[in-house]
């Protein structure tokens, strides 16, 4: 279980969510193996959250409403 005891459906197996920080104390969320960094521009109780190898243009996003994940396009590029 992640710490906030959140787990996963998906695709028929469990992936673990766990909210951590990244080096440089920005909002991340480990999904499996991927990693989602926090849109800048979330404000409030819904927030996005785009693939760490979007610079590589990977698509994957998801979307959070106080903190359970509530969209998620899991497709990877990588």
């Amino acid at each position: 279980m992640s710490r906030f005891g959140n787990a996963l459906l998906q695709l028929g197996l469990y992936r673990y969510m766990v909210f951590t920080v990244s080096r440089f104390g920005r909002p991340v969320i480990e999904l499996g193996p991927h990693r989602f960094n926090k849109w800048a521009y979330s404000r409030g109780a819904r927030a996005s959250w785009t693939c760490v190898k979007q610079y590589k243009q990977c698509r994957a996003r998801l979307v959070t409403l106080h903190n359970v994940i509530v969209k998620i396009l899991n497709e990877h590029n990588h």
